[in-house]
């Protein structure tokens, strides 16, 4: 399963600069993610995904085998070395959809999953002091339903990498 790869793309993506201002760059980011649902199996996969930042407060990431993410950034902290991640609607329904097929395979179901809620927990970037190298955290929690039941599952995405501020 390689949606922890597409979904790192879409959260890698949003680095910038130590100061938080000109966040413009690209970089690739690799890591790993875990995918488990309550009384299922656990996914584990490394992924490596390209990343651009635009200045606009905006971020896109691709993965070389899957679809693309996007969505908007806010600097945090004195130093703006944190990045507060969001996905843009479509992102967020995409990534619905490929966690939802996934939980179904961890768990043998047949039905389709059908998503009630989804919460990003923990969605940041941060730099180092010198902004050439960044860490992605996310922690995502799903709820739903499949053939009668009700259930919770959680993606943790890490990944870290050099980073190359535009300019």
């Amino acid at each position: 399963m390689n949606h922890r790869a597409i979904l790192v793309g879409a959260l890698g993506l949003v680095l910038a600069t130590a100061s938080g201002v000109g966040a413009q760059g690209s970089g690739k980011l690799a890591g790993h993610g875990t995918l488990g649902a309550r009384g299922c199996r656990h996914d584990r996969s490394s992924f490596t995904v390209s990343l651009a930042v635009n200045a606009g407060g905006t971020w896109d990431a691709v993965q070389s085998d899957g679809p693309s993410f996007s969505g908007t950034w806010t600097a945090r902290g004195r130093k703006g070395r944190v990045l507060k991640l969001a996905f843009d609607p479509a992102s967020e329904e995409a990534l619905k959809t490929v966690v939802a097929g996934d939980v179904a395979l961890l768990c043998d179901i047949t039905e389709p999953v059908t998503i009630t809620s989804a919460v990003a927990k923990t969605f940041t970037l941060t730099l180092t002091r010198k902004g050439r190298r960044a860490a992605l955290l996310l922690r995502y929690v799903v709820k739903g339903r499949a053939g009668g039941r009700s259930g919770t599952a959680r993606e943790t995405i890490r990944a870290s990498g050099p980073w190359t501020p535009a300019g």
